[in-house]
């Protein structure tokens, strides 16, 4: 794997014929489309983003989560969308934005072998292990760790997408995942997904320095050292969030060689062992939260509800007072371990143990509990170290913990409950005191996970109608047929537009296209290749276009196109771009037939910054009759201080 800036384009010069032959790959629709494009105008501000923003209020939504999250390190919630940009970047949103929009856009898809949902719950946990490794590091700002964790492996979700059929073929040989798949891959396609999420990763105009990470991600294990380039440091960093999203740092058992591998980076990385089990924790509990929101599966974890912990292996609840819990116990004296354990488990709850605090952090990966008991004193790390770690995670901010402490001693007490006790058993303490300080934790835990669940349902609830509205809107403000933005959408882009122009005090035009003789190809050849011809067309426009400008059809044969910061000249040349370019690309019907196609345009312009939407459209609207006038096929501005042609002779051409 090449290094470096030259990596980048070497990739693309390697992989480009290999890339032409898959279509369609994935790639961002609708709001999250149009927040791409204008987050790469410099001139763009966050207010005008951040209205794009608020006609999706489920991405809204998902961007007010991610600038609250705790690896941000910012102390006010912030509730609203403009806040959230604000805090984030506009290039982190415009990351993010992606990611969400591909999230949404291919949960499901043609490849029956590849596991959509699954793909997505794999790259959220890769991203979240990735934004809190970043927060510790401050290698990048988290948010960008972010987005690069949750698209460093969309070339698999490329391949599943754009080949489905011989994909399904490739993960039947050597299953979804290892360097096996990567071989085959190359093996099919010429390409492997590594340097497939490379080029997609340019093709959205992605930051180099990701291109540059996400080549190390895939690159050989090779050790690091101190003098490692900030480049090498980030593929270290997304290599760790790929072992913790894997599962590689949560077994109690003796690390293997691939986890052992990323450990000795993370050290270089000055993050312990301690520090990345805390990492894991972290991650599960937010990838929960992040699994509903995104209508992903959740990561899978032991069960919360009392049902689940009676199928764990705890007695069914008899009672009022039986309600079983999940509990782990620290206690470094074994036989008050034991003894703790056997009474515990008696009562039905399902229990574990550790011998001490940096023990019970390793537990927590494998056994998140409802109830923490725990000594104050202990070697290595006691009572209070771990309840302080536990207290700034999201899953230890809401954990219940009973401490054991020494009778008598008041500022022990008192420290207990200044890093975040529940209650207090003080020792030596009777098998029954205990026990009632446990039943009235698990009332208080019940309570906690009903209004949790309440919370979630009405979360999902919300999530769900804001999806419908969205889908909804993006139906209305689309064409059926060609799928490129109708009338109404038109209009109000237009509108902006023009609005923007006046702000900035820039040049904006408006062409008008209308496909020559159309109603002679439905009339000959039938409706439904009149049909395809205009999906053609709109394809071809589509492709000669400029990545600013806005291709829409407003109706039967005719398209308009809306061309920012563009005076009549250029806008000239580009309307005779498009002209040439249908010209040139006759369509194939089905039977082998070859359909010529011309087309005529009308150019109209504002360069003085005083044009509204509706005046625009009229002018191009005059242009485009003048060159159905002179004899179709042409390109027609309306300049000013031209005399427009009049009503009787427009009435008397063949226009449409």
């Amino acid at each position: 794997m090449l290094a470096g800036s030259n990596a980048v384009s070497g990739v693309d010069a390697r992989a480009a014929s290999a890339i032409a032959r898959l279509h369609p790959l994935p790639s961002p629709r609708g709001v999250a489309l149009r927040i791409m494009q204008r987050a790469d105008d410099e001139n763009v501000g966050i207010e005008e983003i951040a209205h794009i923003v608020r006609a999706d209020p489920a991405l809204s939504g998902l961007l007010i989560r991610a600038a609250n999250a705790p690896a941000l390190g910012a102390g006010r919630a912030v509730g609203s969308v403009g806040e959230a940009i604000q805090r984030l970047g506009l290039s982190a949103v415009r990351q993010m934005v992606l990611g969400f929009s591909l999230v949404s856009d291919y949960s499901r898809g043609p490849c029956k072998s590849f596991e959509y949902q699954a793909f997505w719950t794999d790259s959220l946990l890769r991203g979240l292990a990735a934004q809190a490794l970043a927060a510790r590091t401050r290698l990048i700002a988290p948010g960008d760790a972010f987005s690069c964790g949750l698209l460093a492996e969309v070339g698999r979700l490329g391949f599943s997408t754009a080949q489905p059929e011989a994909y399904a073929q490739v993960i039947a040989v050597c299953g979804a995942r290892g360097e096996r798949l990567r071989e085959i891959e190359r093996e099919s396609f010429a390409l492997d997904h590594g340097e497939l999420t490379v080029a997609m990763a340019q093709t959205w105009a992605l930051p180099a320095w990701m291109s540059r990470a996400l080549q190390g991600y895939y690159g050989p294990w090779e050790e690091a050292s101190d003098g490692a380039t900030s480049g090498e440091r980030l593929a270290q960093l997304l290599r760790l969030a790929g072992a913790i999203a894997t599962g590689a740092m949560a077994s109690p058992e003796p690390l293997p060689q691939e986890a052992a591998r990323a450990l000795r980076v993370g050290v270089l990385l000055d993050l312990d062992e301690e520090a990345l089990r805390s990492i894991a924790v972290e991650t599960a509990q937010q990838a929960a939260e992040w699994a509903q929101l995104l209508s992903l599966p959740v990561p899978a974890m032991p069960r919360e509800t009392p049902a689940a912990c009676a199928e764990a292996g705890g007695a069914p609840p008899s009672g009022e007072h039986r309600t079983p819990l999940r509990i782990l116990i620290v206690e470094d004296q074994p036989v008050e371990r034991a003894l703790l354990k056997k009474v515990l488990e008696e009562e039905g709850h399902t229990v574990s143990a550790a011998e001490n605090g940096r023990a019970a952090l390793v537990e927590l990966t494998r056994f998140p509990p409802q109830l923490l008991i725990t000594d104050w004193t202990m070697p290595e790390m006691g009572g209070a170290d771990l309840c302080r770690i536990l207290r700034k995670t999201r899953f230890g901010a809401r954990l219940h913990v009973i401490f054991l402490t020494s009778r008598g001693d008041e500022d022990e007490a008192v420290a207990a409950f200044k890093v975040g006790a529940n209650d207090l058993v003080a020792k030596p303490y009777s098998p029954r005191a205990l026990l009632a300080r446990v039943y009235a934790a698990a009332r208080s835990i019940l309570q906690q996970e009903e209004i949790a669940r309440d919370r979630d349902a009405m979360r999902q609830v919300a999530v769900e109608l804001a999806v419908s509205n969205r889908r909804l809107e993006d139906a209305a403000l689309t064409d059926d047929l060609t799928g490129l933005p109708n009338r109404r959408s038109a209009l109000a882009r237009l509108e902006q537009e023009c609005a923007a122009a006046r702000r900035r005090g820039t040049a904006l035009a408006c062409l008008l296209i209308d496909v020559d003789h159309f109603k002679r190809v439905n009339d000959t050849c039938g409706h439904e290749t009149g049909d395809a011809v205009l999906r053609h067309i709109a394809r071809t426009m589509s492709a000669v276009s400029r990545k600013q400008d806005s291709v829409c059809r407003v109706g039967g044969e005719e398209f308009a196109a809306i061309l920012p910061d563009t005076g009549w000249s250029e806008a000239v040349i580009l309307a005779e771009r498009l002209r040439k370019a249908i010209a040139a690309a006759p369509f194939r019907t089905t039977s082998g037939r070859e359909l010529s196609l011309t087309a005529s345009l009308g150019v109209a312009a504002d360069e003085a910054c005083e044009a509204n939407a509706s005046e625009l459209m009229g002018r191009a609207d005059e242009a485009l009759y003048a060159a159905k006038h002179e004899g179709r096929n042409c390109v027609r501005p309306l300049l000013p201080g031209v005399p427009r042609p009049s009503a009787a002779s427009a009435s008397r051409s063949p226009l449409r």
